[in-house]
């Protein structure tokens, strides 16, 4: 749950501590200013603040990637890079003197516009390895054909690499990683809609449930009792006063309720 240590927020940096959250330039604004001391606290700091489902998700989503790559956790946003659609560019890993060479495509891309960095999954003979790029590492290139039907709020893209160098120590190959993601990405994403309902029990469930992520029984129960939680609260939070983004994000939106809560 603790995460890296990032520097002191800037005076400059600060004002996006409270600012509410519609677009993508304010949640890149106010996670780079975020300094909460966990990626729970992370994750509900953030999702709290959400005028749209697509900033509950991506307050979730950050701190779950940051939980899977605490190697890579940095100010700005990162994306774990893992989906390759069917006829694009599979990725793949060349030897490259000391280091090594990344080429291919991924063809999802969350924050394409602002993202800092992405944790690129690559398959190898030994299962998936990790390699950290930064979106203007020379080869990168990142495209956004344009709002999405799903969480529009969130520019959605594709990348391609092509003869990107990759260090050593910008490699990891801990293939169990991609498991302990299907854990955190609900759990995290949770929290945060549990911070944007006002649901302190929600939050207190995701709080004991962070340390069980390497227990998939415990995960699953766990994630069980928080969703219904959830269940349970979203209907008041709903029928009460709302700004008019959100609740036409709850609508509009809803995929993302039934994705993470299980919403009949």
């Amino acid at each position: 749950g603790t995460r890296a240590t990032w520097p002191a927020s800037t005076s400059a940096e600060r004002p996006a501590l409270s600012t509410p959250l519609r677009t993508e330039a304010e949640f890149d604004a106010a996670f780079r200013a975020a300094r909460e001391p966990s990626l729970l606290d992370r994750a509900t700091g953030l999702g709290a603040r959400a005028e749209r489902l697509a900033w509950v998700f991506a307050a979730g989503y950050q701190s779950a990637v940051a939980a899977c790559f605490p190697e890579f956790d940095a100010p700005g946003l990162s994306c774990f890079a893992a989906t390759t659609r069917e006829g694009a560019e599979p990725t793949r890993l060349t030897p490259d003197g000391n280091g090594w060479c990344l080429d291919g495509e991924k063809t999802w891309i969350a924050a394409v516009d602002h993202v800092a960095r992405l944790v690129v999954a690559v398959e190898t003979a030994d299962g998936p390895t990790f390699a950290h790029v930064a979106r203007d590492a020379p080869g990168v290139t990142l495209t956004n054909p344009g709002p999405a039907g799903f969480l529009p709020e969130l520019s959605q893209g594709a990348a391609r690499f092509e003869t990107v160098a990759i260090a050593k120590d910008a490699l990891l190959p801990r293939p169990e990683r991609a498991s302990r993601f299907r854990g955190a990405e609900p759990l995290y994403v949770c929290a945060a809609l549990a911070a944007r309902l006002g649901c302190a029990e929600g939050v207190d469930r995701a709080r004991s449930l962070e340390a069980t992520l390497d227990d998939r029984d415990a995960t699953k129960a766990g994630l069980a009792a928080l969703r219904e939680t959830l269940r349970t609260a979203l209907p008041a939070f709903e029928a009460g006063p709302l700004p008019d983004g959100l609740r036409t994000s709850l609508v509009a939106d809803r995929r993302l309720l039934q994705m993470f809560v299980r919403l009949d």
